[in-house]
């Protein structure tokens, strides 16, 4: 009777399966590892844009009956001084930005006529505090006080044509999401300046314009752009692919899928475990598959029989010698035996069916058995078991 094949390849099936889930859950363990050991929170900088604006307009009032033919003068226009008695001239600042901000600063306008290395001061306003993302100061400038300051200017230096300068000062602090930031402007737009004109930035021939030709800007404005760095903490991501998830979450699905793959790998062992305790011919055919050859008889008349302790003496004698182990089946029990010229070593066990995989809990068993010596009938008693060690030591 051979051993039962399909009990073995399905033995061998479970034994490969048992492989691939070890290997899994020695990546798995690494995985979890790897994210229990990262930071469960994330620094992350984000750089932040703000615009610091300083705008500067002017508005006078003139006759209807002037040159104008309307009775303002607005941004952009030349100013004749005989037309209007005072210009007011007004600085906005904005902080302009997406972000959360919070910002309180001072406002200054300040303008001077320049040349030849002389300045004086024509206005100034009153430094004007503000509290928000934007403040305004005003400030007016007379027609006489600035047509007497020129004749100054003309009876000194005798150039007939100067330059105004307007200068805004801001000086603003505050924080943007929470980030602190302080920014100084004083940036200055210079307008042509004559006694009987003022000629502002944009226009093109100072000293002569024709006051129909308006500049295409409503307005005068400087803009400084900047960055600060945001920083902030939040909580970690794992990232596997296009799957992102709370570190937190990873951790857990990370630990659990290791539970549940050790759990595996347990139960795969102890049912191949089980199958293997449940028959020791069953393990003698795995682990000696390629040296059993199955007989009807292995005793001759003649042949003395010795008993070993364990079928790895057995299978130790078989290599010896090089030759098979031989196996019969022969009521309850399986005899394996090596031979050696006239004499045959064996190893007996109680026959179990291979396929039964409860656990019996019977083990190979060895007795020395009466056989039959030559054809006189005489019986020799084997009254000695041995290891193969001893006898190796004997051979």
């Amino acid at each position: 009777m051979k051993h039962d094949e399909e009990t073995i390849k399905r033995i061998r099936s479970r034994v490969v399966i048992a492989g691939c889930l070890i290997t899994l859950l020695v990546f798995s363990a690494a995985l979890t590892l790897s994210i229990v050991g990262r930071s469960s929170k994330t620094t992350i900088t984000r750089p932040m844009t703000y615009s610091n604006v300083d705008r500067v307009t002017y508005l006078a009032s003139v006759p209807p009956s002037s040159i104008y033919g309307r009775s303002t003068i607005t941004t952009g226009e030349a100013i004749f001084t005989g037309e209007t008695q005072s210009v007011l001239f007004q600085l906005s600042y904005y902080l302009e930005t997406p972000y959360l901000s919070s910002v309180s600063g001072s406002l200054q306008l300040v303008g001077a006529i320049k040349a030849d290395g002389i300045s004086r001061t024509v206005f100034a306003s009153p430094i004007q505090r503000f509290v928000g993302d934007q403040g305004v100061v005003r400030v007016p400038l007379s027609m006489a006080t600035y047509r007497q300051i020129v004749r100054l200017f003309d009876q000194t230096t005798g150039l007939g044509s100067y330059v105004l300068q307007i200068e805004p000062i801001v000086h603003a602090t505050g924080t943007i999401e929470h980030q602190p930031f302080s920014t100084s402007l004083s940036q200055n737009f210079v307008f042509g300046a004559t006694a009987s004109e003022i000629v502002p930035p944009d226009l093109a021939n100072p000293g002569g314009a024709n006051p129909s030709i308006a500049s295409s800007a409503s307005s005068m404005s400087k803009s400084q752009t900047q960055l600060i760095n945001r920083t902030t903490v939040v909580p970690s991501q794992f990232t596997a692919g296009p799957i992102e998830i709370p570190l937190a979450d990873a951790r857990v699905v990370a630990s659990l899928l290791t539970l549940l793959l050790l759990a595996l790998v347990v139960v795969v062992s102890r049912s191949v475990l089980r199958m293997l305790r449940s028959s020791e011919q069953l393990r003698i055919a795995i682990r000696y598959r390629p040296s059993l050859v199955w007989v009807t008889a292995a005793i001759n008349d003649g042949d003395q029989v010795v008993d070993v302790e364990g079928i790895g003496d057995l299978g130790a004698m078989a290599r010896k010698f090089e030759t098979f182990i031989q196996v019969v089946q022969g009521g309850d029990r399986i005899s394996y035996f090596v031979r050696d010229g006239r004499t045959c070593y064996r190893y007996q066990i109680i026959y179990n069916d291979l396929n039964s995989f409860a656990d019996s809990g019977v083990e190979g068993e060895t007795e020395v058995v009466d056989a039959e010596v030559g054809n006189s009938g005489d019986l020799a008693r084997v009254v000695e078991k041995t290891s193969g060690d001893r006898l190796f030591q004997r051979a």
